[in-house]
């Protein structure tokens, strides 16, 4: 009997043995005293937990920003103990692994991951110290933040400070956590993480960009995006916050470089001293360069009624009828002798009863060309209200959107066809679905 009592506990000493050597090299995963976690004293289980004279401390930065790489030291400690052990691991304010552990001595740490995701650093069998050696131990790994916002992150760590007997007795286990607080850099202080603001060196915590480039428009050359710096259009005169600044439909870079001029020396094509930019008549022959848009889709610079590469608003003859515009009573209608039977101003060439001017559209006779509401307003009053075009629609033709009536429409030809084509002009294709020209 005593022979097997002693087989027995020859047995379990050599087991006991064999564990213990085999934490010598590393102990398992998720006993760091972290949320969820066991400590050591699941095997070391001499002593309650922290109950000894050492101490277990985590040396860290106190903050760290995003994608930043820091350093970390565990440090263990206790006077009466020869031999030392540690694991650690990171974790975010929900639990959830953070960032990642970087081994920085591979001769005396070592990484590990656990199915559940988390990190760990600890010490190797080198890692240990050998019996003799100062009664104290530290470690040293890294730590890398994501590119990611983070938050606060915690680092948890165990140790166990043995005492070289080569069993699982006498061992003194600690437990520490470190907290690391994010900084989220705002160089400017204007409330807006440098990684998301558009003017990370000049405060704006509007983040306006009025041309969408990304670039807000405290720190942006070009606020309009419209090809001309700031700078020159305050000197030209032009609105740096505007790319059309005097509203023709003639953006300020085209009308800056019209006929060859530059940022210096600015296009002014009238030589009248005011440069086509900030000059809402462009070749100064009396009619506006947005009037001169003979197609309506908003955009002058496509006009050309002569076909003679010059377009309608930097063209004194816009017809090419050898009558200058400013004189010329039917400017884009060529009529060299300018008969006008009706002695109304208007030539008889582009004369239609003397009530459709430019355009159609201009159903109420408002004297405006650009159509508004309250043309659609008179049609539907005639057509479905009213029921007569008397006295409601003083000019057929204006009306006559689609032109089914040709140049002398009656009531008759004003149809709910005209009415969506200029609903359709005014409210949702726009200016660019365009509109005929009087007949």
């Amino acid at each position: 009997m005593k022979r097997h009592r002693i087989v027995i506990v020859s047995l379990t000493t050599v087991l006991l043995g064999s564990v213990v050597l085999s934490f010598s090299t590393g102990p398992p995963d998720a006993h760091t005293g972290a949320p969820g976690e066991s400590n050591c004293t699941a095997c070391h289980a001499s002593f309650p937990l922290n109950s000894g004279n050492g101490s277990l401390t985590i040396n860290a930065p106190a903050t760290y920003t995003s994608g930043a790489t820091i350093n970390v030291t565990v440090h263990l400690q206790d006077p009466g103990q020869s031999r030392w052990g540690f694991e650690v691991t990171a974790l975010n304010a929900m639990n959830q692994p953070a960032g990642t552990l970087v081994v920085s001595d591979a001769a005396r740490t070592q990484r590990t991951l656990a199915a559940s995701g988390r990190q760990y650093i600890k010490h190797t069998l080198a890692g240990t110290n050998q019996p003799g050696v100062n009664p104290e131990s530290q470690w040293s790994f890294q730590w890398t933040a994501s590119g990611l916002a983070s938050g606060p992150i915690s680092f948890y760590a165990a140790g166990n400070a043995a005492n070289s007997n080569g069993l699982n007795t006498g061992d003194f286990i600690y437990t520490t956590s470190k907290a690391v607080v994010e900084v989220i850099p705002d160089a400017d202080g204007d409330g807006v993480p440098d990684g998301s603001d558009n003017c990370p060196q000049v405060s704006n915590s509007g983040q306006q960009d009025l041309d969408n480039d990304l670039i807000g428009d405290a720190c942006d050359s070009d606020i309009d995006g419209d090809g001309l710096a700031n700078t020159d259009e305050t000197n030209i005169g032009s609105n740096p916050m505007s790319q059309d600044s005097d509203g023709d439909g003639v953006g300020d870079f085209a009308e800056v470089h019209e006929g060859g001029g530059t940022v210096g020396n600015p296009a002014d094509s009238d030589s009248d001293q005011t440069p086509d930019v900030v000059d809402n008549d462009d070749d100064g022959d009396g009619i506006l360069t947005k009037e001169e848009d003979t197609n309506g889709n908003g955009d002058p610079t496509d006009d050309d009624v002569d076909s003679d590469q010059l377009a309608n608003y930097l063209d004194t003859d816009s017809d090419g009828d050898q009558v200058l515009d400013i004189t010329d009573n039917c400017p884009y209608v060529v009529n060299p002798g300018q008969e006008d039977s009706d002695q109304n101003g208007i030539g008889d060439a582009c004369d239609n009863g003397g009530c459709c001017l430019g355009r159609v559209g201009d159903a109420n006779q408002s004297g405006d060309d650009e159509p508004t509401i309250g043309d659609v307003t008179v049609m539907i009053d005639a057509k479905f209200i009213s029921g007569t075009c008397t006295g409601i629609l003083p000019c057929e033709s204006e009306a006559d959107i689609n032109q089914t009536g040709g140049t002398s429409p009656t009531c008759d030809d004003i149809t709910i066809g005209d009415i969506t084509i200029l609903i359709d002009y005014l409210f949702i294709t726009g200016p660019s679905l365009g509109l005929p020209d009087c007949l």
